[in-house]
């Protein structure tokens, strides 16, 4: 195998084009070939982590040195990391035995007669990139490549394959593509796809792959119509998709992981578009953990403070990097959306559109001030802002903007009030200082309260009412207070949230409050909005009123919001 001692880097010109949220043949181009050197390095910290992996490292090598495509093949496999990985920190006999799966992939590529031992405690055999014997029986099985001929001989059958290896037969399952145009593999066999952390498929039954194929296939033709910029970057980099179960059958879910460079996983899915958003948004998540294999985009400690308009729970900015960064993704399938749908689905993509593009902006703010950035990261941050700027000034009616605007910070709003925490003594001093009728002195930064539940966020029965409408969809039952906030009659909404808040705990109306509050531009609507929890706090030790205590409390941090 070729020296992996390369040094890799992104040119200035590589480096604008992925932080422009997109990124050139070239760029990626680039990318990858860091990913086969990065691959070769963990192949030698596996090999110190598991000496026995030497004797099928001897047949990758000598595969390798006859074929360069079989080189190439191999260390593009999506699968490699995550097994690497595994061979690293966990080294057992699982490793070994997909050690001598990936010598046998480089070596039929390369034709390269040989004969080795695979144990397999589940009877099926996995080469990764060509297919799985199976029902071989649990123990040792023999594979050999004599001529063309790729057999395997377990302790309970005998599979024998010809060339291409693609055609199924009697004990051999072929991987699967989408088929043209989509020059991409389905990947239900591997035993390292797992790394998603999503439920596994299992092999695809006839009409679940039936139709996974043909959305996947609709899928890239939509991308490569209307979407080339992503189609270009996709090319040669994205290669594989990993179907998968979502634990909500009434929504999709994807992902990506940096284990596995080069594959994402699908759901199940509906229609071809559903689909074209998951690539379009995972493979961002993949070009990103690239470039961050390259370079440091941010210093942070780990520590989850952040708002992730699109999570119920705080963020690191790592974390909140890799989401803004695919929800550029996601922003940009609906800008296009809209414009290439029939009328009553483009005012729904139009709002789809505002409310992604108006989240990623506020997220993209968030990071640029919190001063865990590298000079790096912030060139890099500067110029997807750019981005968003830009899409900002494309004509959307005002009515979706606003309606847009209160969805994300209703929702803004509540996650402040769960998520923020200040510490007992200052809400003591600030009660004393309402008591005594003093000014308000200035508050400082909130902490941030831990445990808290992890998942994507759902909007507010609020939220949900203004961006149904915004859509031109209708909302069942919507609540009282929410409905006269929505129909303009501020006041009745002030005044039934404000009943609600009376009775208990209700989160959606202090958001709810809020926002009648920056409505009227009352004094307090900033205090209400920013720290709804010092309002809060404070209100329920001295007992006075929530509006009078917001429009009391001095707030001047700064937040992370964007407006509009």
């Amino acid at each position: 195998m070729s020296s992996a001692t390369s040094t890799h880097r992104l040119s200035a010109a590589d480096f604008e084009a992925v932080a422009s949220g997109y990124g050139t043949p070239e760029a990626l181009a680039g990318i990858r070939d860091a990913q086969t050197s990065r691959r070769m390095l963990l192949l030698r910290a596996a090999l110190e982590a598991q000496p026995e992996l030497r004797q099928p490292l001897t047949l990758l090598t000598a595969a390798c040195a006859r074929d360069r495509r079989a080189h190439a093949e191999v260390f593009a496999a999506p699968m490699l990391g995550a097994w690497l990985h595994a061979a690293i920190r966990n080294p057992s006999g699982a490793e070994l035995a997909y050690g001598y799966c990936v010598a046998v992939s480089a070596a039929v590529r390369a034709a390269l007669s040989f004969q080795v031992t695979i144990p397999t405690d589940t009877g099926t055999v996995a080469i990764p990139g060509l297919g799985a014997a199976v029902e071989l029986g649990t123990g040792e099985v023999r594979v050999e490549l004599s001529g063309s001929t790729l057999s395997f001989d377990g302790p309970a059958g005998s599979v024998k394959v010809d060339p291409p290896y693609s055609r199924p037969v009697s004990g051999w399952w072929p991987t699967r593509s989408a088929g043209p145009p989509a020059d991409l593999l389905i990947e239900d066999l591997d035993p390292y796809r797992g790394c998603f952390g999503l439920p596994q498929t299992g092999r695809l039954a006839a009409d679940d792959r039936t139709e996974f194929q043909r959305n996947l296939s609709a899928a890239w033709r939509y991308i490569r119509r209307h979407h080339p910029e992503h189609a270009d970057a996709m090319t040669g980099s994205l290669r594989a998709v990993v179907p998968v179960r979502s634990p909500d059958p009434g929504h999709s879910v994807s992902a990506a992981s940096r284990l596995a460079y080069g594959a994402v996983a699908v759901s199940l899915s509906p229609d071809p578009f559903t689909v074209a958003l998951a690539l379009i948004h995972e493979f961002q998540h993949m070009k990103l953990g690239g470039v961050l294999d390259l370079m440091e985009l941010d210093r942070s400690d780990g520590t989850a403070r952040h708002h992730a308009p699109w999570r119920e729970d705080p963020r690191p900015a790592g974390a909140l990097f890799q989401g803004a960064y695919a929800h550029v993704g996601v922003t940009d399938f609906w800008r296009v959306r809209r414009r290439t749908a029939d009328d009553a689905t483009a005012r729904a993509a139009t709002a789809e559109f505002a409310y992604w593009l108006v989240q990623t902006r506020r997220a993209v703010q968030t990071l640029i001030g919190s001063g865990e950035l590298t000079g790096r990261g912030e060139s890099f941050l500067a110029r997807l802002a750019a981005t968003l700027d830009r899409w900002r000034r494309e004509p959307v009616p005002a009515d979706v903007w606003a309606a847009t605007d209160e969805a994300v910070e209703h929702s803004a709003v509540r996650w402040r009030l769960r998520s923020y925490v200040t510490e007992p003594a200052e809400i003591e001093t600030l009660a004393d200082r309402w008591a005594t009728g003093s000014p308000c002195p200035a508050v400082r930064d909130p902490g941030i309260r831990t445990g808290l539940p992890a998942g994507p966020a759902r909007p507010s029965g609020l939220a949900e009412l203004v961006l149904a409408r915004s859509r031109g969809q209708s909302h069942p039952r919507p609540a009282a207070a929410d409905a006269a906030y929505a129909d303009g009659d501020v006041p009745a909404a002030r005044s039934a949230y404000l009943h609600r808040m009376a009775a208990g705990e209700d989160a959606d109306a202090w958001a709810g409050l809020a926002l009648c509050l920056r409505h009227t531009g009352e004094a307090g609507a900033d205090a209400l909005s920013l720290r709804p929890d010092l309002v809060r706090d404070v209100a329920r030790r001295t007992g006075g009123t929530p509006v009078g205590v917001a429009a009391w409390l001095n707030v001047t941090a700064t937040v992370d919001r964007c407006r509009s």
